[in-house]
C-alpha cells in the first residue's frame, strides 16, 4: 500500500492541531483552579480531607481529574485517528472533532463539582467507534490486498 495524502487529509491535520488546543485549554483550566484553591506544586490533587472541607479544593480536584482523564485517553484517540484517516480522512476528521468537543463537555461538566455530570461528555464514544470502524476497515483492506 502506498500512502498518498490528498486535500481531505488537511482536515485530519486540523483535528490534530485542535487536539493540542484542547489540551492547552484544559491545562489552563487546571492552572486557574489550582490558583483559586491554593494547591501548591508539585501536588497533583488536594487531599481528600482538604477537598471535603473546602469547595475550591474539591473543584480543583474535579478540574484536574477531567484534564487527567483526557490525557489518559489521548494516545488511543490519536492512534485511531491516524489509522482511520489513511482511507477515511473526512470521517476521521469529523469524528475527531466530535471527540474533542466531547472532552471539553466532559471536563466542563466535571468541573461543576458534581462528578456524575461528566457523563454528559459520553457522546465522544460514538466518535471513537466510528474511527475504530474505519481503522478496522483500513486494516482489513490492507491485509486482503
Amino acid at each position: 500500500m502506498i500512502l498518498t495524502l490528498n486535500k481531505n487529509h488537511g482536515y485530519v491535520m486540523l483535528t490534530l492541531i485542535g487536539t493540542e488546543f484542547t489540551l492547552f485549554y484544559l491545562g489552563i483550566q487546571v492552572s486557574k483552579a489550582r490558583t483559586l484553591a491554593g494547591v501548591p506544586y508539585p501536588l497533583m490533587y488536594a487531599t481528600a480531607q482538604e477537598a471535603d472541607q473546602d469547595r475550591k479544593k474539591h473543584i480543583f480536584n474535579c478540574v484536574q481529574r477531567g484534564h487527567q482523564n483526557t490525557l489518559e485517553h489521548i494516545p488511543g484517540f490519536l492512534i485511531l485517528l491516524g489509522l482511520s484517516a489513511i482511507e477515511y480522512p473526512v470521517v476521521s476528521a469529523v469524528s475527531g472533532a466530535v471527540y474533542l468537543a466531547s472532552r471539553i463537555v466532559y471536563a466542563k461538566c466535571y468541573a461543576t463539582g458534581d462528578p456524575k455530570k461528566r457523563a454528559r461528555g459520553a457522546f465522544g464514544y460514538f466518535a471513537l467507534l466510528a474511527m475504530l470502524g474505519c481503522a478496522g476497515a483500513t486494516t482489513f483492506k490492507l491485509l486482503t490486498e
